[in-house]
């Protein structure tokens, strides 16, 4: 076997090794961008927000960016209020 051949052997399979690299790795950005929709799906489908609130806090603020909820229940001393 001259060098060279063994050269070209070598290449030719370094090639198919990054091909299949290349699949498997499509393949993982595939499944992992469908899990991502999933994910993005769940949450918008299924979404709630908790609110802990100190008891011995004499006022409450609530981020204007929760404004945009339709309802907030916070829970204190089993009661619900709706802001």
């Amino acid at each position: 076997m001259t060098h060279l051949t063994k050269l070209y052997r070598d290449a030719c399979r370094d090639l198919e090794r990054e091909r299949i690299a290349g699949r498997h790795a499509q393949e993982n950005v595939e499944k992992m961008d469908q899990k991502c929709r999933a994910l993005e799906e769940s949450a918008v489908r299924s979404a709630f927000v908790l609110v802990l609130i100190d008891a011995d806090a004499d006022a409450y603020l609530v981020r204007q960016s929760l404004s945009s909820l339709r309802r907030l229940e916070l829970t204190m001393c089993g009661g619900c209020l709706a802001v």
